[in-house]
């Protein structure tokens, strides 16, 4: 065999090993790159987030696995809220999550809607990973119960000594320090009666005063 047959043979054994190498090292495929978690959660409640779930939603394959449940899905950002794994430990860019583990997705303070919550790559375990997945979650609206921090004193011009005080809504309402987060106005806010700490108090609206209503207060004598 002369040197220039051998020395070609070479070359086309070399570039025939170059392309099995190539053929072997496939990268992992996600097929639906906008994900939809398919479990919502409230406001302000937790949503544990399955390897499995991830798995079938996103359809990531990789030819390099026997068995596509040892996918590892690797985060990329973490949008919106905090992602934590088992032991609570606040999870971000680059930790992963494998066939035995979970994570817990809390949803930002107030947040409600469809959320991008975190945006995730496949990896088969070595070698370049997919391209990006964002995964959304549809978090349901709750009614947070408005804060009343102060109420002023009341600047009535009839509230003279042994007179009952007649006020209404919309005295409260001035004189209060109110709001709630699912209303930028408190239109709509409520005010429930407790306690009398001196004087009577009737309410004609039994012990809830609203906008149409109003409260009288007769001071004890003297």
């Amino acid at each position: 065999m002369d040197i220039h047959f051998r020395s070609l043979l070479l070359l086309v054994i070399c570039a025939s090993a170059g392309l099995l190498d190539t053929a072997q090292a496939a990268d992992p495929v996600l097929t639906n790159p906008a994900i939809t978690y398919p479990t919502s959660t409230d406001e302000d409640v937790d949503l544990p987030i399955s390897h499995s779930v991830l798995l079938t939603e996103s359809g990531a394959t990789s030819a390099d696995l026997a068995d596509q449940d040892d996918m590892i899905f690797v985060i990329e950002e973490v949008l919106a809220g905090t992602l934590e794994d088992a032991s609570n430990n606040v999870l971000g860019a680059g930790d992963e999550l494998a066939k035995t583990e979970s994570w817990t997705w809390t949803p930002p303070q107030d947040g409600n809607g469809l959320i991008q919550a975190f945006s995730i790559r496949a990896s088969d375990g070595s070698g370049p990973k997919s391209d990006v997945a964002t995964v959304s979650v549809d978090v349901d609206p709750v009614n947070d119960r408005p804060v009343l921090a102060s109420i002023a004193p009341l600047n009535l011009t009839d509230a003279d000594e042994d007179t009952v005080i007649t006020f209404s809504y919309s005295d409260l309402l001035a004189a209060a320090v109110v709001s709630d987060v699912d209303n930028n106005v408190p239109a709509d806010i409520e005010f429930i009666f407790k306690s009398t700490s001196s004087g009577v108090t009737t309410r004609t609206g039994g012990n809830t005063l609203s906008s149409s209503e109003f409260w009288q207060w007769e001071p004890e004598p003297n």
